[in-house]
């Protein structure tokens, strides 16, 4: 019973580590965003709870949403966005996301849904995801026919995804605001093939 005991305290521990990690590596975006030309745009990161379903008593994702230049300049339409995401293989999804109407300075963590579906939607009931075509390690998310209202006006949404163990101290600025700047230079109209 001892071991089991042990086991159990060492899992959590495990996960304590992994939260402790995740937030250092929040926080040193947040502190290199200006020297990178992009401004945090949630002071708090946005996250999936529950009470009722038990995936939802721990936090396994972790998003935090960037803007080109200073917040305040103009209305935000595009935002960059960093999702930490442990609910598979634990990996970090850089993207860009598109949307028709203005995103909302005010964003509640609870508004994780609005950011993480449309690159989690694994069974594809509401999005298709495609291979981008001119680079072969991006892809684009399109919204289903009737979708785009739900999501705010989401149009589309550009990304790239990481595995979390390739991430280092050492690589993190570049393969976040690297791709940021990548997805920044895209042109919005180019387009995606399957």
């Amino acid at each position: 019973m001892e071991n089991l005991n042990n086991n159990i305290w060492n899992a959590f521990k495990v996960i304590e580590k992994t939260y402790e990690g995740v937030e250092k590596m929040m926080a040193f975006c947040d502190e290199k965003a200006q020297s990178n030309g992009y401004e945090s745009y949630n002071k708090k990161y946005l996250r999936y709870k529950s009470d009722i379903y038990i995936d939802g008593w721990y936090t396994q994702g972790f998003i935090k949403i960037y803007v080109k230049g200073r917040i305040g300049d103009a209305s935000v339409y595009d935002v960059y966005v960093m999702n930490i995401n442990f609910f598979d293989e634990p990996k970090v999804y850089i993207s860009k996301h598109f949307f028709a109407k203005s995103v909302s300075a005010n964003i509640s963590p609870n508004d994780y849904w609005l950011y993480d579906n449309p690159i989690g939607d694994m069974d594809k009931n509401e999005f298709e995801t495609k291979f981008y075509e001119t680079y072969s390690d991006l892809f684009v998310v399109i919204p289903k026919t009737g979708i785009k209202e739900k999501y705010y006006g989401f149009e589309k949404a550009i990304f790239k995804e990481f595995k979390i163990s390739s991430i280092t101290k050492d690589n993190i600025e570049e393969i976040v605001f690297g791709t940021f700047d990548l997805l920044n230079k895209i042109d919005e109209s180019d387009g995606a093939t399957c």
